[in-house]
C-alpha cells in the first residue's frame, strides 16, 4: 500500500481507498496498461502504446498517471538531447575535418607557389660526379612558369651532348626525367634557400651510372656561334643543323674549326661519338672518332678515349668494319695515352670515303693492359669535302 495526497484537502490517503477519510472526496481510479503504464481509453482491447492485451489492465489513481507521464517526458527529453549532442558533435567534427583538409590543400598550394625559384629562365652548372667514371662538367637548364617547368634540358659540357627533359617542381624540389638510348635519365635536385645553388642525385640507366650533383646558378647563355666565330641569335636551329658553343651538330656528326693564332690557318674537324662506353684498363669510357683536315691540306683519322690507356708498346693495331662487311686492319701511331692516329694519309683518305658511304661502323681498339674493346658508331650523313 502507498500513500497519496487528496487533491482537495491535501491529506495523506491510501491508494487503495475509494474516498478521502478527511474530506470525503472520492479517489478517482484510472485504467492503465500493466506493461508500460500508459492510460487506457475505454472500449479498447489492447494498449495503444505497447499492444498489451486489456486483460492485463490495472486501475490506479490519477496521481500515479501524472507521475508516469512526467517520467516518460523526461526520458523523451533526454533522448532528444542526446540526439542533438550526437548530431551537433558530428557536424562540428565534419566541418573541422573539412576545414583541416582545405587548410592542408592551401598549405600545399602555398608551398608550390612560395618557392625561392621565381618565374624565369634558369641555368645551373657544375659536375656530374659519377660513381663509376671521371667527373663530367654539366649544366641543367629550365624555365619556371607559374607552377610548371618548361624548356628543360641536361647538357654534358664535355661532349656538348644535350638531353631534353620533362620537369616538375614541388616547393624547392626539382624533378627531371629524360631519355638516353631508350633508357631513363632521372635527376632530382633541391634548391638552396637563396636559390643560388642546387644539390641532388642523377641516375643514368643507359650506362648503369649514379652521380652526385652540386650545381651553381649561372647566367643563362643562349648565345651560339657560327663557323666563323661570330655570335648568332638565341635560336640557331636551321635546316643546316644546330650550332652549340661553336660546334655545328648535324645528324650523327659534329663539325668544328679552329684557327692557328700564329699562322691564321684553319683546322677543320668532324667528330662521331660511339653508341656505348666500354672498359679500357679498368676505366669506363666512350670512343671518339675524329676526322681532321690540316692546314697543309692533308686529312687524318684518329680515335680518342677520355679515360684508360690505349696500347703504347710495339705497333698498335686498329680494326674497322663498315656496314657489316669484312674487317680491315690498320697500323696506328700512339699519340699520348688516349689517342691512336692512322699515320698513312692515303689510308686515312680511304677510310673517310668509306665512312661517307656507310651507315654503321664498328671499331676495335687495343688497350695497354692487353685487352681490347669494340665500339659501334652511327656514321650515316658524314659531310666532308676537304
Amino acid at each position: 500500500m502507498a500513500l497519496i495526497k487528496c487533491k482537495d484537502c491535501g491529506h495523506d490517503v491510501s491508494d487503495k481507498a475509494s474516498a478521502c477519510p478527511n474530506c470525503g472526496c472520492p479517489i478517482e481510479k484510472v485504467p492503465v496498461c500493466g506493461e508500460c503504464g500508459q492510460q487506457i481509453p475505454d472500449g479498447v482491447e489492447a494498449c495503444p502504446n505497447c499492444g498489451c492485451p486489456t486483460k492485463r489492465i490495472k486501475t490506479v489513481n490519477q496521481e500515479e498517471v501524472e507521475k508516469h507521464k512526467k517520467k516518460n517526458g523526461w526520458i523523451w527529453a533526454l533522448a532528444i538531447m542526446l540526439l542533438c549532442l550526437i548530431g551537433g558533435g558530428g557536424y562540428y567534427f565534419y566541418n573541422q575535418s573539412k576545414g583541416d583538409s582545405a587548410e592542408a590543400e592551401k598549405d600545399t598550394s602555398q608551398n608550390d607557389n612560395n618557392s625561392v625559384i621565381a618565374d624565369g629562365d634558369y641555368c645551373y652548372k657544375g659536375e656530374w660526379r659519377s660513381s663509376r667514371y671521371a667527373a663530367q662538367p654539366c649544366k641543367v637548364v629550365f624555365t619556371k612558369k607559374d607552377t610548371s617547368l618548361v624548356n628543360c634540358s641536361y647538357t654534358n659540357l664535355k661532349y656538348n651532348s644535350l638531353i631534353p627533359l620533362k620537369g616538375t617542381i614541388h616547393g624547392n624540389e626539382l624533378h627531371f626525367v629524360g631519355e638516353i638510348n631508350g633508357k631513363q635519365l632521372v635527376i632530382d635536385l633541391k634548391v638552396s634557400s637563396d636559390g643560388n645553388s642546387v644539390i641532388g642525385e642523377g641516375v643514368d640507366n643507359a650506362h648503369s651510372d649514379k652521380a652526385k650533383l652540386n650545381l651553381t646558378k649561372s647566367m643563362v647563355d643562349n648565345t651560339t656561334y657560327s663557323e666563323e666565330g661570330r655570335a648568332d641569335s638565341v635560336n640557331s636551329n636551321t635546316d643546316e643543323g644546330e650550332y652549340v658553343a661553336g660546334v655545328l651538330k648535324k645528324g650523327n656528326w659534329a663539325y668544328s674549326n679552329s684557327t692557328d693564332p700564329m699562322t691564321d690557318k684553319v683546322f677543320n674537324a668532324a667528330l662521331c661519338m660511339s653508341n656505348e662506353s666500354q672498359d679500357i684498363c679498368g676505366q669506363r669510357t666512350n670512343l671518339q672518332l675524329y676526322i681532321m683536315h690540316m692546314p697543309s691540306g692533308n686529312n687524318s683519322v684518329f680515335v680518342q678515349i677520355e679515360d684508360g690507356v690505349l696500347r703504347q708498346d710495339k705497333l698498335p693495331m686498329i680494326y674497322f668494319r663498315f656496314d657489316g662487311g669484312k674487317v680491315d686492319t690498320f697500323a696506328v701511331l700512339a699519340n699520348g695515352a688516349n689517342t691512336h692516329l692512322i699515320p698513312n694519309e692515303k689510308k686515312a683518305k680511304d677510310i673517310i670515303n668509306r665512312l661517307k658511304k656507310t651507315k654503321k661502323c664498328a671499331i676495335k681498339v687495343e688497350a695497354q693492359d692487353g685487352g681490347t674493346a669494340t665500339y659501334t658508331f652511327n656514321t650515316e650523313g658524314l659531310e666532308w669535302n676537304y
